[in-house]
C-alpha cells in the first residue's frame, strides 16, 4: 500500500479543522438556541412539562412554581403527571397513535390546597425521550371574572325580566329583528318569542287583523324613518286575538346613536283602560248622583201638586165620567213619575231606605194583585209562594224589585205570550255554590225567582244589563234604570243576583236576601183604608203656593183648622204672637228666606215643645238621623199621598198628647 504523500495529508487535515470549525459553529448555534427556548421556556406565563407515554415527568419549567407553588426538585419528586393534575387527563398513547392535539379544562389543587382552573393543551411529542407535552395556563382570574360576568347578566337579565313593561332592542329597517327581548315583550303581545323574533312572521303575530295590520305597519314604518322620537310613540294600540278580549298597549321606540337600533318599550294598558272606565263610570254615577239631588226637590213639588190636585178633584168629582177617568190618568203619571224618582235616588244612594224584618211574601202577592190588572190574559202568572221568611229591607224597595224583574219579564213576551213564573223559597247553604253563583257565599237566604219564557238575552249584551240607562227597549217603553236599580238595592242589602238566560227560550233571574230572624213590626206595610181624621189646629209653611194650597184643602177636608203661609218668618211670627194657639206645624225643608231646620231651631226657642213634620222633596242638608238629632216628630218625603199625610199627621198629633 502506498504511502500517502505529505500534500495528500495536509489537504485531509484542511477538511478536518474546516469540519472542526463547523461543528463549533453548530454547537454553538445549539447553544445559543438552547439558550434562547430556555430564556423562552422560563419567562413565559404559561408552564410547560414534559412527560414519557406513562406519564413520568421528564422535564418542568421553572415558572410552574407560580400555578402549583411547588418548586421544580418537589414537582419531578411526585413523579407522574397524574399526582400533580390530581387525575389524568387524556390516553397519551392514543394521543400519540392518532398524532392530536388535546385542549381540556382542568381543575387541580396547589401546594397550599387553592383550587386553580387551567386550560390545558397536551399534545404528542418526541423529545429528548418524551411522549407528550402539556402546555397549562391558569385561567382562575379569567374563569371567576366569567362567573362574575355571568352572575351579573342573570342579575340583569332577572331585573329586565322583571319589569313592569317590555323591553326589547331590535332594528326596522328594513324588517323588525331583534338582538334582546324580554319576557313581558312577547306576553304583552299576547304571543310567542320565536314569533316576534322571526322578521316573516312578526306582523302577523302582533296584528291578526290584516287590514290593521298594513295601517299599523305603515305607520310604525313611517314614524321609524323620520328619526323623530316624538313620532315613535303609539298609545293604546289594541291587540285582538279570536276568541280573546281585545287587549291594549302603549309604545314607544327610542333610537341608538349611530345605530340602526332602536329601545322598544311596550306598556300593557288594558287594564288602566278598563280602570279609567271604571272611573268614567263612576263620575257619571256622581253626576247622576248629583242631578237626581238637584231636579229632585222641584220635581217631587211639582208631583206633590199633581198628584194631591188630582186626589182632592177625584173626591168631587160625578164617579164613572170621562172626567173621572182622565183625572185617575192624571194619578197614576203622577205616582209612575214619582217611582221613576225614587228609582234614580235609589241607585245614587240619596234617598232614605228604612230597613226593616219585611215578610218577602205579602209584598209579592200584593204586587201579584197589580200584575195580574195590568199584565195582558195571553201572559199566564204562575205563583209559587213556599216560604214567608223575614228579611231585612225597606218594603218599598222589596216592592221595586218585584215589579221591575216582572215588567222585565212581561215585556220579554209581550208579542209571542208565555208563562211568567214566581217562586219564593227558602235555601240553606253550607259551602259556596256554583260557578254561576259563584258570589254568594254561603247562608240562609230568601230566593226570588222571576223567570219568563220569552226572547231571552243575547249573550254579548249580558254584561251591560245592569248598567244605568242601557236598555234594549223601543223608546218610551222604558228608561233602562230598572234593572240597575234592582242590583243597587239587592247590593244594598247585602243579597245577590243571578241570571240565567238562552235566547227564544227565555231569562231567569234568581234574588238572593239574607234572611233575619228579627221579628216583623206589628202592621208593617199595612195600608189604610180610610184617612184617619181629626180638629187640631196645624200651621203650614212652604214656599210654593200650589203645595201650600192642596195641603190646606187635604188636611181641612179631614176635619184640622189649616193656617197656611208661603213664608217663614209670617209662620215665626204666628208662633211668637200665639205659642200656645197651634198643635201642629208643617215645614217645608228648602225655602229661600229661611231653611226649614233653622225655622224649627227659632221656633223650639219660643215652644221648645211644639211637634214638627218637616217635608223634603230632596236635601242633602236633611237625613233621619239628622230629624231626629233635632228633636222632628216626623220626616216626610214629597210627594205623599193624603192616607200618607193623615197617617202621619195623627200620628205625631196622638204622639204629642200622649
Amino acid at each position: 500500500m502506498q504511502k500517502p504523500s505529505y500534500e495528500d495529508l495536509e489537504q485531509r487535515l484542511a477538511r478536518l479543522e474546516e469540519e472542526i470549525r463547523e461543528l463549533a459553529g453548530l454547537h454553538q448555534e445549539i447553544l445559543s438556541s438552547e439558550r434562547l427556548h430556555r430564556t423562552i421556556l422560563e419567562n413565559i406565563s404559561d408552564t410547560v412539562i414534559l412527560t414519557d407515554d406513562q406519564g413520568a415527568i421528564l422535564y418542568v419549567c421553572p415558572n410552574t412554581v407560580l400555578i402549583f407553588g411547588f418548586t421544580q426538585k418537589e414537582i419531578y419528586g411526585l413523579g407522574n403527571i397524574d399526582k400533580l393534575l390530581d387525575g389524568t387527563i387524556c390516553d397519551i398513547a392514543e394521543l400519540k397513535r392518532k398524532s392530536e392535539i388535546v385542549n381540556i379544562e382542568w381543575t387541580a389543587m396547589d401546594k397550599a390546597g387553592m383550587e386553580h382552573h387551567l386550560l390545558v393543551t397536551v399534545k404528542a411529542v418526541d423529545i429528548r425521550g418524551g411522549t407528550a407535552l402539556y402546555v397549562m395556563r391558569d385561567a382562575t382570574d379569567l374563569k371567576l371574572a366569567d362567573a362574575a360576568l355571568k352572575e351579573r347578566e342573570s342579575f340583569i337579565e332577572a331585573v329586565m325580566d322583571n319589569l313592569p313593561i317590555g323591553l326589547a332592542v331590535n332594528s326596522v329597517d328594513p324588517d323588525v329583528t331583534f338582538a334582546y327581548m324580554n319576557d313581558n315583550f312577547p306576553k304583552f303581545y299576547r304571543t310567542t318569542r320565536e314569533a316576534l323574533a322571526n322578521p316573516d312572521t312578526f306582523w302577523t303575530a302582533v296584528y291578526e287583523d290584516p287590514q290593521f295590520r298594513q295601517k299599523i305597519k305603515k305607520r310604525v314604518l313611517a314614524d321609524c324613518a323620520s328619526g323623530d322620537p316624538s313620532r315613535m310613540y303609539w298609545p293604546e294600540v289594541p291587540i285582538t286575538r279570536a276568541g280573546q278580549e281585545t287587549a291594549h298597549i302603549t309604545a314607544r321606540n327610542i333610537p341608538i346613536p349611530d345605530k340602526k337600533l332602536v329601545i322598544s318599550t311596550v306598556w300593557d294598558v288594558t287594564e288602566r283602560k278598563a280602570l279609567e272606565a271604571e272611573l268614567r263610570q263612576a263620575h257619571k254615577m256622581e253626576a247622576i248622583g248629583a242631578l237626581a239631588g238637584g231636579i229632585a226637590h222641584d220635581f217631587n213639588n211639582i208631583l206633590s201638586s199633581i198628584i194631591g190636585f188630582a186626589e182632592l178633584s177625584l173626591e168631587d168629582v160625578t164617579p164613572g165620567t170621562e172626567i173621572e177617568d182622565n183625572l185617575n190618568e192624571i194619578f197614576i203619571a203622577g205616582k209612575r213619575a214619582r217611582d221613576l224618582i225614587r228609582q234614580i235616588l235609589t241607585y245614587a244612594r240619596q234617598s232614605e231606605l228604612k230597613n226593616q224584618p219585611v215578610q218577602v211574601s205579602l209584598t209579592v202577592n200584593e204586587a201579584l194583585n197589580l200584575l195580574r190588572s195590568s199584565i195582558p190574559t195571553f201572559i199566564r202568572i204562575d205563583a209559587r209562594i213556599n216560604s214567608d221568611a223575614l228579611v231585612m229591607a225597606d218594603p218599598t224597595m222589596v216592592h221595586q224589585i218585584i215589579m221591575n224583574l216582572c215588567t222585565n219579564a212581561y215585556h220579554a213576551m209581550e208579542e209571542t205570550g208565555g208563562v211568567l213564573t214566581i217562586e219564593l223559597d227558602k235555601v240553606t247553604y253550607d259551602s259556596p255554590l256554583s260557578p254561576l253563583h259563584a258570589e254568594i257565599p254561603p247562608g240562609s237566604y230568601l230566593v226570588l225567582t222571576v223567570a219568563d219564557t220569552g226572547v231571552g238575552i243575547p249573550a254579548e249584551i249580558k254584561e251591560a244589563i245592569f248598567d244605568p240607562y242601557f236598555t234594549t227597549k223601543d223608546t218610551g217603553k222604558g228608561t233602562g234604570m230598572g234593572l240597575a236599580v234592582v242590583h243597587s238595592i239587592v247590593k244594598s242589602y247585602h243579597g245577590r243576583i243571578a241570571v240565567e238566560s238562552q235566547v227564544g227560550k227565555g231569562t231567569r233571574f234568581s234574588v238572593y236576601l239574607p234572611i233575619t230572624t228579627q221579628p216583623a213590626n206589628p202592621g208593617a206595610g199595612a195600608i189604610d183604608a180610610h184617612p184617619v181624621r181629626g180638629t187640631e189646629r196645624i200651621a203650614i209653611v212652604d214656599d210654593e203656593p200650589a203645595i201650600v194650597k192642596m195641603l190646606q184643602q187635604i188636611l181641612s177636608r179631614l176635619g184640622y183648622v189649616v193656617v197656611a203661609h208661603t213664608s217663614p218668618t209670617e209662620t215665626l211670627a204666628l208662633i211668637q204672637s200665639r205659642p200656645h194657639d197651634v198643635d201642629l206645624v208643617i215645614t217645608d225643608m228648602t225655602m229661600p228666606e229661611m231653611p226649614g231646620d233653622i225655622l224649627i231651631r227659632e221656633m223650639r226657642k219660643i215652644r221648645p215643645d211644639i211637634p214638627v213634620i218637616l217635608c223634603t222633596g230632596y236635601s242633602s242638608r236633611v237625613s233621619k238621623e239628622k230629624a231626629d238629632t233635632m228633636g222632628i216628630q216626623a220626616l216626610a218625603h214629597k210627594p205623599f199621598d193624603r192616607n200618607e199625610l193623615a197617617r202621619m199627621v195623627r200620628e205625631v198629633l196622638d204622639m204629642a198628647k200622649g
